[in-house]
C-alpha cells in the first residue's frame, strides 16, 4: 500500500539531490530502492522533543535565597 506523503516525502527528496547535482543522468531502480530504504530507515529514528513551560527559568532554581548571593559556604 503506497501512503501519498510518503510518496511526495520521496519524490521531493529525489528532485532535492537533482537539483543540488548529486543526481547527473537517469535514475535506475536500484537507486530508487535505496532512496526508499534510506526514507525508511529515517522514518524508525526516535526523536526527543523537550517543551518547556513558559515563564519559568531553569536559571532561578540555582539561586541564593539570600540576595547577598556570597557563596563563601558560611551555614
Amino acid at each position: 500500500m503506497v501512503r501519498p506523503d510518503r510518496a511526495d516525502q520521496i519524490e521531493r527528496s529525489i528532485i532535492a539531490r537533482y537539483q543540488a547535482g548529486q543526481i547527473k543522468q537517469q535514475i535506475q531502480e536500484d537507486q530508487i530502492i535505496n532512496y526508499l530504504e534510506q526514507a525508511n530507515d529515517q522514518k524508525h529514528k526516535p526523536t526527543v522533543e523537550f517543551q518547556r513551560k513558559k515563564g519559568q527559568d531553569d536559571d532561578d532554581f540555582f539561586k541564593d535565597d539570600d540576595d547577598g548571593g556570597d557563596s563563601s559556604g558560611d551555614w
